[in-house]
């Protein structure tokens, strides 16, 4: 008896014993009796039927005393009646019944038991439990198999040139239907890393085009290439085809690549497929393809409003996973939200984030797209130099992506606006837009709404810009139908019809709820239009937004703002716009009275959020003026801001 219970482990549950031994149960009551009597082993306090040794050196003593034979035939006798215990393999005991095999002498079914645990693990979300069982699997000769399984882990972990590297390290190896599962692993793995190209050359080596799993990632391929109504046609017969082979991991692959294609064309189409691919893999217990279908509904939802919880609850979720690769990919969306939203400044530490945790895996497509985010924040700030170096980072580690190449451009055009140089940025946007004309599938960026605003301003081919982008699936996302109506606005005013351009500039305003930043810019050069042909009341416009420009320290468009309304013989209010009179001394190092209000605000105690709901200023703003006044007063930490308050207070008497 205490033979079999040294092979088991550390704990055994007594009840294994009995079958193991071939002893009845009354024996083995009494042998655990004389055990415990002994001090051999105690029972467990954890498990009502468990038992655990007193010290791991007995049981190790005990096992000494085996021969090999002996532990072998304990080992796959325990196993077995781990086996007859639960058939299916898929209860707790699964990894201890893998192990008793392996020491037991049949590496053969081990490696099978733990195929099958990793498979449990995946569907459930636990990547890296798979992942070990795999990498155990791999060393028992779970072969072809053991490798495509653990492609696919590595792959939606995030780490795709280790699942590239295994899989093709195990293809010269690998035939028949083996081949196949294989080859559709690598092409997922490739996928998953913007390489239409490598996944497309994968998939045709399978001789299975008419496997709804290769239909889908063929469709996900094509879609990812620009090819969309391949891809739309591919992945309408996968869906089909997965759902009479009763295959739902390939049917919400299917429906994934669907709603892609239906996303720019008709969002409440593309919800309900979302909806439907969640359900799937909800009813199959297959949690990363309910994250993706999550992560698929959060995009129709910010198409709209660039705001939405969706996102931030997907990327959780995805966290939790190990879904390695979805985080930096759902990373890169809210970077790219929190810019028309908060700003580019308040982007940069999450593109920084993303272009680590990108570049740690791998993954240069991800990693190309949070050095563009970084170099967003520094085209704001007029760090010309900086920029430069974020964006040429981004294209040389992403040189054939479309969306790399326009973003990298824009962010140029960006700088170029807010130095008042409309013909270099619109030379830039051209460029831009001209990347992804061909490209079917890209994303709605935020510059196309600024591309037909900048060519109105111009006078430059105007028409045909508002037409195109009219025409365009661009339209989907609400910045780029606000940034049409900004620049119909221009174009009427221009034309002497100054009723309708208050109206388009209104309806302009209407549309962008959310999107505060970007509703400012585009609101500050089609009010230099207002100011040079006489509509609306861009004096009272400009003050508006002067005064958001100075509570959020973007000075570089608080210039504009202030030389349009000197342009419209308008007043130009103070900078600075707080209620604080500023000593001279913190006014020397740069502190503006809006500053100062905060200051005296953290002095008392109070915390940011306390301070925004006190100014009418939102958290993050307040954070931005704390850290301002720490660089500025050369003070290491917020507490040691109340001294310096203190200090210079009572100069203002």
């Amino acid at each position: 008896m205490l033979a079999a219970a040294a092979v088991v482990g550390r704990t055994v549950d007594w009840s294994r014993l009995s079958p193991i031994t071939e002893l009845g149960e009354d024996d083995v009551v009494a042998g655990l009796r004389a055990a415990v009597a002994t001090h051999l082993l105690a029972a467990d306090p954890d498990e009502p039927e468990g038992f655990r040794w007193r010290h791991a050196l007995v049981r190790e003593a005990v096992l000494a005393e085996l021969v090999a034979p002996e532990r072998t035939r304990l080992a796959c006798r325990a196993a077995d009646a781990l086996a007859d215990r639960d058939p299916a393999n898929s209860g707790p005991d699964a990894a201890l019944a893998a192990d008793l095999y392996a020491r037991g002498g049949r590496p053969e079914v081990a490696a099978g038991l733990l195929l099958r645990i990793a498979a449990r693990s995946v569907a459930s979300g636990a990547l890296q439990t798979a992942d070990e069982a795999l990498t155990k699997a791999a060393h028992l000769g779970g072969g072809v198999a053991a490798a495509s399984a653990r492609v696919r882990v590595l792959a939606l972990s995030g780490r795709v040139e280790a699942a590239i590297g295994v899989g093709e390290h195990a293809l010269p190896d690998a035939a028949g239907p083996a081949r196949v599962e294989l080859c559709l692993a690598l092409a997922r793995a490739a996928v998953m890393d913007a390489r239409w190209s490598d996944a497309t050359a994968y998939l045709s080596t399978t001789g299975s085009d008419e496997d709804p799993r290769v239909m889908a990632l063929a469709a996900d391929a094509a879609y990812g290439a620009g090819r969309v109504e391949e891809a739309t046609a591919l992945a309408a017969r996968a869906v089909v085809a997965a759902e009479d082979a009763a295959l739902p991991e390939a049917q919400c692959e299917a429906l994934d690549v669907v709603a892609r294609c239906l996303r720019m064309v008709d969002q409440r189409a593309a919800g309900e497929v979302l909806q439907r691919a969640a359900s799937v893999a909800e009813a199959h217990g297959l949690v990363p393809w309910r994250i993706r279908a999550l992560y698929g509904l959060a995009t129709v939802e910010l198409l709209e409003s660039d705001v939405g919880t969706g996102i931030e609850q997907a990327r959780e979720l995805a966290v939790r996973a190990g879904m390695l690769a979805d985080v930096a990919s759902m990373g890169l969306l809210l970077a790219d939200v929190r810019i028309v939203v908060e700003g580019p400044a308040a982007a940069m530490s999450l593109g920084r984030e993303v272009a680590d945790l990108a570049h740690g895996l791998s993954l240069r497509f991800l990693e190309a797209g949070g050095s563009v985010v970084v170099a967003w924040g520094h085209a704001a700030a007029g760090r010309r130099e900086e920029m430069a170096a974020s964006t040429a980072a981004a294209r040389a580690l992403a040189p054939e992506s479309p969306d790399v190449t326009a973003s990298a451009l824009a962010t140029g055009a960006l700088e170029a606006l807010l130095e008042h140089d409309l013909a270099s940025a619109c030379h830039q946007l051209d460029e831009a837009v001209a990347s992804l004309r061909r490209h079917a599938s890209a994303a709605p960026l935020s510059f196309f709404g600024l591309w037909a605003l900048v060519r109105t301003l111009l006078a430059d081919r105007d028409v045909e810009a508002r037409d195109e982008l009219r025409a365009s699936d661009m339209t989907a996302r609400a910045v780029n139908r606000a940034g049409l109506a900004y620049a119909d606005a221009v174009a009427v005013g221009r034309s002497g019809d100054h009723a309708e351009a208050v109206r388009s500039f209104a309806r302009a305003d209407s549309i962008l709820t959310t999107q505060h930043w970007w509703r400012r810019l585009l609101r500050l050069l089609a009010l230099e239009a207002a100011v040079e042909d006489g509509w609306g009341d861009p004096a009272a416009e400009l003050r508006a937004d002067l005064a958001a420009f100075d509570a959020t320290g973007e000075a570089r468009m608080a210039r504009i703002a202030r030389e349009l309304l000197r342009r419209a013989g308008a007043p130009v209010p103070r900078r600075g716009r707080g209620d604080s009179i500023v000593p001279t001394q913190l006014r020397a190092a740069g502190v503006t009275s809006r500053e100062m209000d905060v200051l005296l605000l953290v002095a008392r105690g109070l915390t940011n959020t306390e301070i925004a709901e006190r100014l009418f200023l939102s958290p993050r703003t307040v954070e931005t003026h704390v850290a301002s006044l720490l660089a500025k007063t050369g003070a290491r930490r917020r507490a040691e801001l109340a001294p310096v308050s203190f200090q210079h207070a009572h100069l203002l008497g």
